[in-house]
């Protein structure tokens, strides 16, 4: 997984035609050393990316992802459905930790590159 979620980004990223330019899809509260594995990558790929040298670092953050999936994870759509019953509540600074769809994420990581990232 640390492969997948590290190394992989971290290639993909000095590879593309977008080597200027490093958007990278994170966790909520991965920027510091988080307890668990999958937070801990995070926050080391976040570190990584920086150093790197690229122009700019587009790190984001989403809380759970909202939306279909072709595989099936029990756990998960379980917290899809709690994040959408609580959205109400979770406003102000708790706002952050809330669910978003997984679409809008795409077009935040997308959009500002155009094209570019799309030819894989």
């Amino acid at each position: 997984m640390f492969r997948v979620d590290h190394d992989h980004v971290l290639v993909f990223c000095q590879r593309r035609a977008c080597a200027w330019r490093a958007p990278v899809h994170s966790r909520i509260l991965s920027g510091g050393n988080g307890r668990g594995f999958y937070v801990r990558s995070k926050g080391t790929i976040e570190r990584d990316i920086r150093a790197a040298g690229f122009s700019r670092v587009d790190i984001l953050r989403p809380g759970l992802l909202l939306g279909h999936r072709a595989e099936t994870r029990p756990m998960e759509a379980i917290g899809q459905r709690l994040a959408t019953a609580l959205s109400a509540l979770m406003v102000g600074r708790l706002s952050r930790y809330g669910g978003i769809d997984a679409k809008t994420v795409v077009k935040a990581i997308v959009e500002p590159v155009g094209q570019t990232m799309l030819n894989i």
